[in-house]
């Protein structure tokens, strides 16, 4: 080996390392094998003991047969709150009905704009009430397919 080439290695070992602006900064002792980490790796943080959570209370077991007697209860109750709700449903619906068709007696045909105007609906609502009326055979669609009138029947 020529000196020269003895010189390149021993300063290339005896250089220190370089360290750019991006670079963290870290010791450049010499460390063991066993010391020396990577920049990047996060150090282990002690485990959290977990708060333990308070014991369950204990609560009284509930018969079978009272709870079908309190679900049964309930199941009436709510049967008997749905049958009145869709009464009333019906009453109002029969109740608009019958404005509908006090308005088409006391003009010889009614529209679905003059229905709409009455009650300040949707097109289509009030095509539907018109519809049932039809349906229920008090009253008969006249005209074309675009401006349907509907007449009375007696």
């Amino acid at each position: 080996m020529t000196e020269d080439t003895q010189n390149n290695q021993n300063n290339a070992e005896e250089q220190a390392v370089v360290v750019t602006a991006n670079d963290p900064v870290v010791d450049v002792a010499p460390q063991t094998p066993a010391e020396v980490t990577s920049i990047n790796s996060v150090p282990e943080l002690p485990a959290e003991t977990p708060v333990p959570s308070p014991p369950p209370q204990a609560t009284a077991a509930v018969p079978a047969t009272e709870l079908d007697n309190k679900f049964s209860i309930n199941i009436g109750k709510w049967k008997e709150h749905l049958a009145l709700a869709l009464t009333k449903r019906k009453e109002r619906w029969q109740k608009t009905l019958d404005k509908v068709l006090a308005l088409a007696q006391s003009q010889d045909a009614i529209t679905n704009q003059q229905t709409k105007k009455l009650l300040r609906c949707t097109k289509l609502t009030a095509w539907r009430y018109l519809k049932t009326l039809e349906k229920q055979g008090k009253i008969k669609r006249t005209g074309n397919h675009n401006t349907p009138t509907y007449k009375i029947l007696k």
